[in-house]
């Protein structure tokens, strides 16, 4: 099954702001429409140090209806999780992580964790917990789409491997957030433009059975 939760560290903007939401008496049950026009502005006009103008591009500079306004910062129940609350959350609902969706996000040797001095350390721990640092060090995830099954189904039924021949029958499906840089094959180019520091390179021939 294909799963979404909100990710807790690309939103703390987010969180903070619902905080003052808060506090202030501001709700999503009594807020007011001049007030929700208040709220945009005051937004924007917040100082460059604030986390939540540090997001605006994430968040379509705040220029969002009443709807999404409500939803963002006066919601009241919003629940949001990092990854190793993602793992806990499958394992007490009798369910395995079979793939992120976008595992590049997460993985250590696709950010500059990769050159840095604790990667060989990083490298040892088990997978959930790589992709645990490698949340933090981007700390960008507003969202987390994974896809999970019942944990007694079989790990060599959905486990995805190259070192068979199992993956030769399955059919890609493509990311829309991928891009392949035509200028530069081979070997290609894969880009992920909506993510910092995501960009891959492989050479095609290496699995269309060229050398």
């Amino acid at each position: 099954m294909s799963l979404m939760v909100y990710g807790r560290y690309g939103r703390d903007a987010i969180y903070i702001m619902q905080e003052f939401f808060r506090r202030l008496g501001v709700t999503s049950g009594s807020v007011e429409p001049e007030e929700l026009e208040a709220i945009r502005v005051f937004l924007k006009s917040m100082p460059s140090y604030q986390p939540v103008k540090h997001r605006m591009e994430m968040f379509g500079n705040y220029d969002l209806d009443d709807n999404e306004i409500v939803d963002l910062f006066l919601h009241p129940r919003d629940r949001s999780y990092t990854i190793p609350e993602v793992y806990k959350f499958l394992e007490g609902s009798g369910l395995v992580m079979q793939r992120h969706v976008n595992r590049a996000h997460y993985a250590p040797s696709c950010s500059g964790l990769r050159k840095s001095p604790f990667y060989p350390r990083i490298k040892k721990l088990p997978l959930a917990e790589q992709f645990a640092l490698g949340e933090l060090y981007r700390a960008s995830a507003i969202m987390h789409d994974f896809i999970a099954c019942p944990v007694e189904r079989s790990r060599k039924s959905w486990e995805i491997r190259f070192d068979g021949e199992n993956w030769k029958r399955l059919v890609p499906v493509k990311n829309p957030m991928v891009k392949a840089d035509p200028k530069n094959l081979p070997p290609c180019v894969v880009h992920i433009p909506a993510q910092d520091e995501l960009s891959f390179r492989f050479n095609v021939n290496t699995y269309s059975g060229r050398t």
